[in-house]
């Protein structure tokens, strides 16, 4: 399950660099 647990690590890394990435 090394795939899902990398991509649950990335999935968390984008979510909480979102509100800064937004062009909004």
């Amino acid at each position: 399950m090394f795939t899902v647990s990398s991509f649950f690590s990335s999935s968390v890394v984008l979510l909480l660099q979102a509100p800064s990435v937004t062009p909004v």
